[in-house]
């Protein structure tokens, strides 16, 4: 089984028997159209795809940040410049993908994370609409989740 054949198993195994949640956040998936279309096909469409849109230089210092934190000590400056490239080829394509599906919506990456955070949740209240709240703050309760990280 290959790499892109298990993170789909893995996402399949944790959904099932999962109904009281209302939905999910994949963070970083798919990396390309052919997991889009595996995802799709084993578990369904997804209603909404958000792309966090950002210079180069923002993404490397957050990754740069990211390895720190959990010690990652093997993501070198060219292993990281490597990452970002592969990104940026593999990511035309997903975003002609579910463009076309009328699924993709743009945030701008490049500012203060909270000011990312709250773009996010206006993008999710927007697209998602609750049935069962009527607080839209209901949306996102990751306040204590995720701490807020320095900006670069």
């Amino acid at each position: 089984m290959c790499l892109q054949e298990e993170t789909i198993s893995e996402l399949r195994r944790q959904l099932i028997g999962q109904q009281k949640v209302k939905g999910f956040i994949l963070d970083g998936f798919p990396r390309d159209v052919h997991q889009a279309l595996s995802f799709q096909e084993q578990i369904g469409s997804p209603d909404l795809v958000m792309l966090l849109l950002c210079s180069n230089e923002t993404l490397r210092c957050r990754l740069q940040r990211r390895a720190t934190e959990l010690g990652l000590l093997g993501d070198s400056s060219y292993a990281l410049r490597k990452r970002i490239d592969s990104f940026q080829r593999d990511i035309i394509s997903v975003r002609r993908y579910y463009k076309q599906l009328n699924l993709l919506k743009q945030v701008d990456a490049d500012r203060d994370e909270d000011q990312v955070f709250a773009d996010l949740k206006s993008v999710i209240i927007e697209k998602l609409p609750q049935k069962e709240s009527s607080d839209p703050a209901d949306i996102l309760e990751c306040s204590g989740a995720v701490p807020p990280a320095a900006s670069c």
